[in-house]
């Protein structure tokens, strides 16, 4: 029983030993054991009533506690140290005696810990009353370590002279460190490094930790089927024991392209890896993978995302037409729009023509983005021989290919020349044919030219009689065709005949009216009632329609374009008209206001259309009855600067009286880059009622152009009677238009 308690005693105090020392140097320096103990002086000697009761087999003679220790073995009492006082005194000095220094080597350089450790040290004090370690230390966190660190010679339960260190890292603590009962480990700062041993990560234990950067991969737009830049990931290992990344992997290759080590592979404490990952799209639209990675360390995984886009090439228009070209002359240039209907920058890589004779600019197409154009220019400049030409442009780029075809035709020398340019037909009969008209065709140059068509756009009312094409018409020579006219339904017609060759184009127009089965007459075609007093009616002149056609023809309207000077009776519209008959209506003249007046009868029907002409001049009551019916002058005039050009200009008058004298004045109205001048500005002859025609009044006129432009005359002719020469019959004006060079 006593050997058992000795050894639970030795265990305990061990313990105890073990976990004070460290606790001094953590909290409080103790001076010895003697607090509690009582002296180890060899004098005077008095022990704890406290200590000697917890313990009363402890020795008690005064210099038991000095004596047990100093003495020999064979002393009284018997001791341990034999004389060896440096094993619990510092230096020169034996007072005191500090349990954690000596001068002793070792195991006695550490006090009382040097042979009191390891468990039964701890149990002691805890049999003792002191289970709490703020009972002798007060502070309650770690001083720099002022004490050796703990002996840990073996395990608990064992006794040791050893004073090797050999566990700088004890078990954590399961609980609070400074509760002797509640800590059933050591959790000590066993390496001095003022951290306990369960929060010192030196004392941790050794474990991988993957760390990767980035986790995320951006790759934006990138065009199918093209590889964007690299974009490098790091594998960190920021543990304690080496990384064993057991494999690295991709979940999307068809747009992810992974370039990682071989695996497994091993990456040490503090060290790192690298892998990159690019982004080549298959297809358009968002993609997105995840690069995993598995390892002893943990996992870890890397999300790459993109969008993959394309170009798509565009062309506009696909058919460039150039028509008849000069041999050796180039075309004007029409434009190819290439256009990016894409998601992708386009890029055009190539343009070609398959004939010289169809030449672009520029020569290259810098790239475009999305949504984007460029224009192409093309031109033709044909060479001998004449003929159809063509080409085709190529366009190639990375969003496809496109051709544009263009077609011309090198026209030889030859000048192409058509007449008439212009067939009229009048009236015809629905459903008969009009006498053809023939056209000329002829080749003005001095080389052969070649018609390749001759078209008629209105095949229904024209009838074209033309020869085959093509025909060649050599230089100087020509070509006839005919055109008719038989139309289908009644109304104007027109047709455009139209000429192709290698000397140019040309055209005929052809009009005429489809008449119904009716045929309209109208006679007389002109009605001239001569001079007329203001105010006063003529005698009424008869106009009779006539149908000549076999069937019934319809008066739609008959209308009179000067009511105010001319009066028409005619019978109500719409009216019928059989075949063979007639029907009249009358015009009066009653000028309002003297001077020359006209009107226009228009007869519209079913079977065409007429019209009669009204003609008369209004004098007013009382005069010499002269007037003025016609005043002539040049319209346009083209001469140099500072020449003279001399021209005429004529007024013609009437009387209705038996004889007069009457007078004519010129006058004239210029701006300052001309210089007019009338040699003889009034002019003076006899009038007679019966006179044949108008009396004729000539005016010699002299213009000098005093600058360049083109500046108006307006020439102004008046006419008095001799009765009363203040009295101004009528005036007259015309102007010319003249252009100085």
């Amino acid at each position: 029983m006593k050997k058992k308690l000795l050894t639970y005693g030795t265990f305990i105090a061990m313990l105890i030993l073990a976990l004070m020392v460290p606790f001094a140097g953590a909290y409080d320096t103790i001076g010895s054991c003697e607090g509690c103990h009582g002296g180890f002086r060899a004098n005077t000697y008095s022990s704890l009533a406290a200590a000697k009761a917890a313990n009363p087999a402890w020795p008690g003679t005064s210099l038991a506690l000095h004596n047990g220790h100093a003495n020999s073995s064979t002393g009284t009492p018997p001791g341990m140290l034999n004389g060896n006082c440096n094993a619990c005194h510092f230096g020169s000095s034996r007072i005191p005696v500090y349990t954690y220094q000596s001068s002793g080597a070792a195991p006695f350089n550490q006090g009382c810990s040097g042979c009191h450790d390891g468990p039964g040290l701890r149990a002691h004090h805890v049999n003792s009353g002191a289970d709490t370690c703020y009972d002798c230390h007060s502070d309650p966190a770690p001083d720099a370590e002022n004490v050796l660190r703990p002996v840990y010679t073996a395990a608990l339960g064992t006794t040791s002279g050893t004073t090797r260190v050999n566990d700088p890292c004890n078990p954590a603590a399961a609980g609070f460190e400074g509760r002797l009962k509640d800590v059933t480990t050591l959790g000590l700062d066993n390496d001095g490094n003022l951290l306990y041993d369960q929060s010192d990560p030196a004392c941790a234990v050794a474990a991988p930790i993957i760390s990767v950067s980035p986790t995320t991969l951006s790759f934006g737009n990138q065009a199918i089927g093209t590889t964007s830049a690299a974009q490098t990931v790091t594998i960190s290992n920021t543990g304690t024991a080496v990384l064993s990344v057991t494999s690295i992997t991709n979940s999307n290759t068809t747009d992810f392209i992974l370039t990682a080590p071989a695996t497994p592979l091993t990456i040490n404490a503090g060290a790192s890896q690298t892998f990159t990952v690019a982004f080549r799209p298959a297809t358009a639209g968002a993609k997105s993978a995840t690069i995993s990675i598995a390892s002893n360390g943990g996992s870890a995984a890397v999300n790459a995302a993109g969008t993959g886009v394309t170009p798509v090439l565009s062309v506009s228009p696909t058919t460039l037409t150039f028509g008849n070209q000069t041999i050796g002359t180039t075309s004007a240039a029409q434009t190819v729009t290439i256009s990016n209907i894409g998601t992708a920058t386009l890029n055009v890589t190539g343009l070609t023509s398959s004939n010289a004779e169809f030449a672009f600019s520029p020569s290259t197409i810098p790239p475009i983005a999305p949504g984007g154009n460029s224009l192409l220019s093309v031109t033709f400049t044909p060479a001998a021989p004449a003929g159809a030409k063509s080409a085709t442009i190529g366009i190639l780029s990375n969003g496809g290919n496109a051709t544009v075809s263009a077609t011309g035709t090198g026209a030889a020398a030859g000048a192409l020349s058509v007449s008439p340019a212009a067939l009229t037909y009048g009236n015809q009969t629905v459903g008969t044919t009009s006498p053809a008209q023939t056209v000329t065709i002829s080749n003005t140059g001095g080389t052969a030219l070649t018609v390749n068509s001759i078209t008629n756009n209105n095949s229904v009312d024209f009838v074209l009689t033309a020869p085959v094409t093509p025909l060649t018409i050599n230089g100087g020579a020509s070509q006839t065709f005919t055109v008719a006219f038989r139309p289908a339904t009644s109304g104007a017609k027109s047709a455009t005949i139209s000429i192709t060759s290698t000397a140019g184009n040309a055209s005929v127009s052809a009009t005429g009216t489809g008449a119904a089965a009716g045929a309209l007459s109208v006679s007389p075609a002109a009605l001239t009632y001569g001079n007329q007093t203001v105010g006063t009616t003529s005698s009424k002149k008869t106009v009779t329609i006539s149908n000549t056609g076999s069937t019934a023809l319809t008066v739609n309207s008959i209308t009179n374009s000067n009511s105010v000077d001319f009066v028409l009776t005619a019978p109500v519209t719409p009216l019928t008209i059989n075949g063979g008959a007639s029907q009249t209506f009358t015009v009066a003249f009653r000028p309002a206001t003297s001077g020359a007046k006209s009107a226009t009868i228009s007869v519209t029907s079913t079977a065409g259309n007429a019209s009669v002409s009204a003609s008369g001049s209004g004098v007013t009551a009382g005069a010499d009855d002269v007037a003025l019916v016609k005043l002539s002058a040049p319209s346009t005039i083209n001469t140099s600067v500072g020449r003279k050009y001399e021209t005429k200009i004529i007024a013609q008058a009437t009387t209705t009286v038996k004889e007069t004298e009457a007078t004519v004045t010129l006058t004239t109205v210029y701006p300052s880059g001309l210089q007019v001048r009338i040699e003889h500005p009034s002019r003076t002859k006899d009038l007679h009622a019966n006179d044949s025609e108008p009396k004729k009044f000539e005016f010699e006129s002299e213009i000098v152009c005093a600058k360049k432009g083109i500046w108006p005359i307006t020439w102004t002719a008046t006419i008095r009677s001799e009765t009363n020469s203040n009295l101004l019959n009528d005036v007259l004006t015309r102007k010319t238009q003249v252009t100085c060079y």
